[in-house]
């Protein structure tokens, strides 16, 4: 069940209406402006129904550049002279017509937000911002008329960064950091100035790519991503020995210490970053459950005189939030008790919102043979890949040219086929399906042995067998990666990945945004310089330059498929002098600062921002592991049992007086 029918499923009842909203807040750790009245309830209503219709409309002008003519095609001949996907492409009245429909949803969307917000709405900065990005939407088709320059990717690149939370807080993320890495840029990029000053004093008369100053500078800042190491120091390697110990110095100053000064320097501000989002979680958190709790004490005064809370409230403002979570049952608190303090409301939803954390434990005989069950099946797995390993040598050696023999072939892969799924059966017979799906490691067994059990079925059934019989040797290996988990390191990685995961999302959009703005940028600036048209100026010197030695002429921004493609060949930083060497003949040697550009933004920062993230994430599970094995003599019991006395200590000990929301005869039983 969604958030919005968790809440309006209460809104017959307003005191647990508004304090869902609370609770709700507490729980994604995110404070937001809420209605102040019952009298702008039916506008907030209205703005959760219509979400999925702004979202749709976010989407679809995300979509609209891939399949939008550029201005660079005028005609049908300049089409066919530029090198690019030929995406169909929308007629330029339906593309009009979406981009207005797009835009009236965002203006119901901001008009809907204001009447819910109120004159709280411009007190937060994301949406001024969000309005600028509708002006923009509104003026583009204006500015393709009389600019020939479209302003919608740019406003559909502002609204989705806002529009999305995960999306925000990464961008947020990035404006922490951005002061810091200003700072290191101006080092950086000093260094790279002073060097190249000196290395025009010293090369200028031995080679061109050092003839004055800013080709010098250019050549450096590409040395400093080692992309034409040693290319750009052999004239000068050859003409006297010693002039290498200059770019060896500037190699070992530049990239090894300032760029990995560049990542330190991430990696820091990413920490206290995070540190400073867990601080303000807990502190929204907390504020959040207490005006919760507020709303719930002060209509139990004003109803029923009480300076305590029901627990059937409680009970059905938890169950409106977490409706499959039967924790409220576990406990067996009683609906008849109450609430007395804030502290009581604090423990039992922290207690609820925890509990389905770890699966339940596996029944007993599980308990006593499953290590030596995973043993054997670690065992033949090892066994199947060697088998694997030997038809693989008979195919090659020629045995295997022939169906009939690839049939005699396949009799290995059967057994291996159905031993797996007796395997997966008798596991699921012990464990129960809920439990046994609850493990990734089972889950990927069962897709591996299925995928497995049908590829070898199709082996041993159609005219061609040669491609199924390779995919199930194929799927059989790729098994064998669950032996990997016994390997601390492996594990440690696993459990990193887990733990990233959530984030993982984000941070490729965060990615994919950089490229967006960056693809339009580039879309509108150097569209269509890169043709095969024969009255281009620049056709010869292209030609002759190493970009058209290299015949990259499909490496261009001329629409936005070839853009992504070209940005992410530029972040992977190989060869991307040469990509960029062909927009500097057509268009001068300035074109090279949105490329250093695009390096800084999309290498330095954004990917270093990905590395912090899965180091701080494989450095907090490397600490868990530790933690773990320092405390492997304490005795650990059952989920459940671990919540019921944690509950009892809190009911004992530190929360005197929520003893009262517990039944006394059911209570004995429980613990």
């Amino acid at each position: 069940m969604c958030i919005r029918d968790r809440s309006e499923a209460l809104i017959g009842t307003p005191h647990l209406f508004v304090a869902s909203w609370w609770l709700r807040d507490a729980v994604d750790g995110r404070e937001r402006l809420h209605p102040t009245g019952p009298e702008v309830w039916h506008s907030w209503g209205l703005r959760q129904r219509t979400m999925w219709l702004t979202s749709t409309a976010i989407g679809c002008l995300l979509l609209l550049p891939f399949v939008t003519a550029p201005v660079t095609w005028e005609d049908d001949v300049a089409k066919r002279e530029l090198p690019s996907w030929h995406l169909p492409v929308l007629p330029r009245l339906a593309l009009i017509l979406i981009q207005w429909a797009c835009t009236c949803a965002v203006l119901l969307e901001l008009n809907l937000k204001y009447r819910h917000q109120g004159n709280a709405f411009f007190s937060r900065w994301h949406n001024w911002l969000l309005l600028a990005g509708l002006a923009l939407l509104m003026m583009d088709p204006l500015m393709a008329i009389f600019t020939r320059l479209r302003t919608m990717p740019l406003a559909a690149a502002i609204l989705v960064g806002l529009w999305n939370p995960m999306l925000r807080a990464e961008m947020e993320m990035l404006v922490w950091i951005a002061p810091a890495m200003a700072q290191l840029a101006v080092l950086v990029f000093g260094f790279i100035a002073l060097n190249a000053w000196i290395s025009e004093l010293m090369f200028a008369h031995l080679d061109e790519q050092f003839r004055d100053w800013l080709h010098a500078a250019f050549q450096l800042t590409v040395l400093i991503t080692t992309s034409n190491f040693p290319d750009v120091m052999t004239k000068e390697y050859r003409a006297w020995r010693p002039y290498c110990l200059f770019f060896i110095v500037f190699l070992i100053i530049g990239m090894f210490f300032l760029l990995s000064l560049a990542m330190a320097v991430v990696y820091s501000k990413y920490t206290i970053r995070q540190l400073q989002i867990t601080k303000q979680t807990q502190q929204i958190r907390d504020r959040c459950l207490s005006r919760a709790f507020q709303v719930l004490h002060s209509h139990a005064l004003q109803t029923t005189s009480h300076h305590t809370v029901p627990m059937a409230w409680v009970t059905q403002l938890v169950k409106a939030q977490w409706p499959e979570d039967d924790m409220l049952g576990v406990l067996r608190l009683d609906s008849t008790g109450r609430i007395e303090t804030l502290d009581e409301f604090i423990a039992l939803v922290s207690t609820v919102q925890n509990a389905g954390s770890e699966p339940d434990p596996p029944n007993e005989w599980w308990d006593l043979w499953g290590t030596q069950i995973e043993l054997s099946t670690d065992l033949v797995l090892a066994t199947g890949l060697l088998v694997s390993f030997y038809i693989s040598h008979l195919e090659m050696a020629g045995l295997g040219q022939h169906s009939r023999i690839l049939y005699g072939l396949n009799w290995p892969n059967a057994i291996f086929a159905g031993l797996f799924a007796m395997e997966a059966g008798a596991k699921i017979r012990i464990l129960g399906w809920e439990t046994y799906s609850r493990s990734t490691l089972h889950r990927w067994d069962l897709v591996c042995i299925a995928a497995t059990l049908a590829a070898t079925l199709l082996a041993g059934s159609t005219r061609h067998p040669r491609q199924w019989f390779h995919l199930t040797l194929v799927l059989r290996t790729v098994r064998i990666a669950r032996v990997l988990r016994r390997f601390e390191i492996f594990d440690l990685t696993w459990r990193a990945a887990r733990t990233i995961a959530p984030r993982v999302l984000s941070l490729v959009g965060l990615l994919a945004w950089l490229m967006f703005v960056f693809s339009w940028l580039g879309n509108s600036v150097f569209g269509g310089m890169i043709n095969t048209d024969p009255k281009l100026p620049q056709k010869a010197q292209l030609a002759d330059s190493d970009y058209g030695d290299a015949d990259y002429y499909d490496n261009n921004f001329n629409d936005f498929p070839s853009s992504f493609v070209l940005l992410f060949e530029l972040l992977i930083v190989n060869n991307w002098m040469v990509l960029s060497d062909g927009f500097e003949v057509v268009t001068g040697y300035w074109s090279e600062l949105f490329f250093v550009c695009f390096w800084w933004c999309g290498v330095v920062v954004v990917l270093n921002v990905v590395v912090s993230a899965v180091l701080d994430a494989f450095l907090e599970q490397f600490e868990t592991v530790k933690e773990q094995s320092t405390k492997s003599d304490i005795l650990v019991v059952p989920n459940k049992q671990r919540i019921r006395g944690l509950i009892r200590r809190l009911l004992d000990h530190q929360l005197p007086g929520y003893g009262s929301c517990v039944s006394t005869s059911v209570g004995e039983q429980v613990w």
